[in-house]
């Protein structure tokens, strides 16, 4: 389904053809992203991603990166990580030049000027007032810094507003010349196109990347022990609540029955959290939970909105379904419906040339080359006993914290829901 090859300096190319398709997706992945900064520095991935944008050799503005790809129907953008930062387009199929030109310009010859530094910090200051103004999106960071505190890996991607003010030019130049290296990145191109014709602009377009040694990140540090609450006092209608759990790494084998048994508890309108606390107790409007993988650890996250006055009870009644997934074995026809849910997800996504980009864009960049289809069997193996194993090892108060925003006092006990586990 996909094809891969790599040029003299590293960098590894990625093709993935689907000759059905009309449009081509085509990223760039980058391996650094907040874990892969200082504290000084903090936040210079996510203003980088900006200024990539600002201006270019070939593209001398904004404007005219813009231009470049929306002008032959494209579009574009970028996502910046803990872990990863992402530049891509998706254009007619026609267009892989204008694609790969433009991507290659942004990644090789950014201009960074200081002009545009200096207006684009106070964007990216509003960014980070807006983040603080949203509890659903502040109490992300929250909880990330309570399961990782004091270290890179828990580090806001969006930075500090000191931090982002202190950024000069040396800042992001620096930055590029340590991680954005060709070893650590990957070219990636989904679409109605032939991997040879892809090679061939790739190298012509990225081969003056040049090889540095590769900074080693720090590990993550995950300091178990008692259940850490992080409550975030601030005048709400509504209280919104993480619930997070270390979890596993990338490449931990038990990951699909670790997929498996998250899609059971908080994945969709079917999942037992949402049945259980959203339709049958009333307790919230939005109730779900999610993973994620990092190299060297992992996360799960139970994420709702809860009702003022009904907050201890909605603690207690999570917790509650998270003892009842490590005590009883889930039925085989709640299993069944639910890997079946997966592998509907995962063959709708392959329709997408920009999911297809993603998928073995940043798999590979993580040393994951498994296929949807080879995903769907790993699927299919996960057993009933499989799913009461991964719960009761991640399900336990050594592994839990808890991050809230909301008008309740710093020193409300929410934590002590979590004690039973």
């Amino acid at each position: 389904m996909y094809k891969k090859s790599v040029l003299p300096n590293g960098l590894r190319v990625i093709t993935v053809e689907k000759p059905e398709s009309h449009s081509i997706a085509t990223g760039i992945f980058v391996k650094a992203g907040s874990r892969n900064e200082e504290i000084a520095h903090n936040g210079v991935s996510h203003f980088l991603e900006h200024m990539l944008f600002k201006g270019t050799k070939n593209f001398p503005n904004q404007l005219a990166i813009s231009e470049a790809i929306e002008g032959v129907g494209g579009i574009l953008n970028a996502w910046t990580d803990q872990d990863h930062t992402y530049y891509w387009n998706r254009v007619p199929t026609t267009q892989l030049s204008t694609s790969l030109t433009v991507l290659a310009d942004m990644i090789r010859h950014p201009l960074l000027k200081e002009a545009d530094i200096q207006r684009e910090k106070g964007v990216i200051v509003e960014e980070i007032n807006r983040k603080n103004d949203d509890p659903a999106s502040h109490v992300w960071e929250l909880i990330i810094s309570a399961l990782w505190p004091a270290q890179p890996m828990g580090y806001s991607v969006l930075g500090s507003k000191e931090s982002v003010m202190s950024f000069t030019r040396q800042t992001f130049t620096d930055y590029m010349q340590r991680w954005y290296e060709p070893k650590n990145m990957v070219l990636v191109v989904a679409g109605n196109v032939p991997h040879a014709g892809v090679e061939t602009q790739a190298a012509k377009f990225l081969h003056a990347l040049k090889p540095v040694k590769i900074p080693s990140i720090v590990p993550a540090k995950e300091s178990r022990g008692k259940p850490r609450q992080t409550i975030h006092q601030k005048k709400t209608d509504q209280a919104h609540l993480i619930i997070g759990f270390h979890a596993l790494p990338y490449h931990d084998p038990d990951r699909y029955a670790f997929d498996v048994m998250n899609t059971i508890l908080g994945g969709g309108m079917s999942s037992r959290l949402f049945m259980r606390i959203r339709e049958e107790k009333g307790l919230a409007y939005h109730i779900a939970s999610s993973d994620e993988y990092y190299a060297d650890t992992g996360g799960l996250f139970i994420q709702s909105g809860l009702n003022l006055s009904k907050l201890d009870h909605a603690v207690e009644a999570i917790t509650a379904e998270l003892k009842l997934m490590k005590k009883e074995p889930v039925a085989v026809g709640e299993l069944t419906r639910v890997k079946e849910y997966i592998k509907g997800t995962i063959d709708m996504s392959i329709d997408s040339t920009q999911a297809m980009a993603v998928w073995f864009g940043k798999g590979i960049l993580f040393g994951d080359d498994k296929t949807p289809q080879e995903v769907i069997k790993e699927i299919d193996k996960v057993s009933v006993a499989d799913v009461q194993r991964i719960a009761s090892k991640i399900f336990t108060k050594e592994r839990a914290s808890l991050a809230l925003i909301a008008p309740v006092k710093k020193e409300k006990p929410l934590v002590k829901y979590l004690e039973v586990l």
